[in-house]
């Protein structure tokens, strides 16, 4: 999704500068959508209905059940079914948008990075090349050092923070002198 909607925005923006802003403007919205969601994950754990969601999901490490109860309309029913149906709520709370702007991502650095024409095929050939090893590193990185060291919470917010500090270079080359 996210790719076909850049071919789009691509052809409407021609000048390297706007396109550079889109970059940027992209990471600065998937930072700010994680933060975003993160601190409405915090706030909603506290109202009861969201609450009983989250306890019954984190409290049982079988999704879905293993057994169901027979049908009723009791308490253990409506639990077995949403511990049923949790793998996908909560990635629908968290992915689609950062992984739909993700995906417009790449063709975006491909175009930004063509610098001669008749070397697309090499600049994009390179571009996946750097996307995987910064992909494996930046995964290694997160699960070996960060997550372990900061925890899951400081984590989300350093890289967060990172990704919010390319508002600046956007807000540098729209404001005019």
């Amino acid at each position: 999704g996210g790719s076909l909607w850049m071919s789009g925005a691509l052809a409407r923006r021609t000048e390297p500068a706007a396109r550079e802003r889109l970059l940027f403007g992209m990471q600065c919205l998937i930072a700010g959508y994680v933060l975003l969601s993160f601190l409405v994950f915090f706030h909603l754990s506290g109202i009861p209905p969201f609450k009983w969601l989250q306890a019954n999901s984190f409290a049982h490490t079988l999704h879905p059940p293993d057994q169901w109860p027979p049908f009723s309309w009791s308490i253990d029913y409506i639990r077995q079914l949403f511990l049923t149906f949790d793998i996908v709520f909560w990635p629908l709370m968290f992915i689609p948008i950062p992984t739909f702007l993700m995906g417009a991502t790449f063709p975006l650095i491909s175009v930004l990075s063509l610098r001669q024409p008749d070397k697309e095929a090499r600049t994009v050939g390179s571009v996946y090349a750097w996307t995987i090893v910064g992909n494996v590193l930046g995964g290694l990185a997160t699960g070996f050092l960060f997550l372990p060291h900061l925890g899951t919470e400081n984590t989300v917010l350093l890289f967060g923070t990172g990704g919010i500090l390319f508002f600046f270079p956007l807000w540098k080359k729209r404001r005019p002198g």
